[in-house]
């Protein structure tokens, strides 16, 4: 989820040359509604990547707080431009299992989401 178009479309487009499928949502609020869309159709999602700040909508921490209580088991990856704001510092407090600061590459997304996807295994 980021209210960026083209991180969206470049991650998924990167994503899915990785061998992975995926969703892509503007906002927070949009995110959940597929969450819940997957989950009622036997269709759960691996983990989320979630942008912490979105203007115009529901941000990554909000949206989070929302899935957790769909799905207490979701995996998820908070994105932000502002590495030092509270959450990405101390994302595990906010029941974030990993965080990327952007800009990152999309190797490190990759990695970050082989990493975990590898520990829950």
């Amino acid at each position: 989820m980021d209210d960026e178009r083209s991180l969206r479309t470049t991650s998924l487009a990167w994503l899915k040359m990785k061998g992975y499928a995926g969703d892509g949502a503007a906002d927070g609020k949009e995110a959940v509604t597929l969450y819940r869309e997957a989950m009622d159709s036997d269709r759960r999602y691996d983990a989320v990547v979630l942008d912490l700040t979105v203007p115009a909508g529901m941000g990554g921490q909000e949206a989070f707080q929302e899935l957790l209580r769909i799905d207490p088991q979701v995996l998820g990856i908070v994105t932000s431009g502002f590495p030092s704001d509270p959450v990405m510092a101390e994302f595990k407090a906010h029941g974030f299992s990993a965080a990327l600061a952007k800009p990152f590459r999309l190797q490190e997304l990759t990695d970050t989401l082989e990493g975990l996807l590898k520990h829950e295994t």
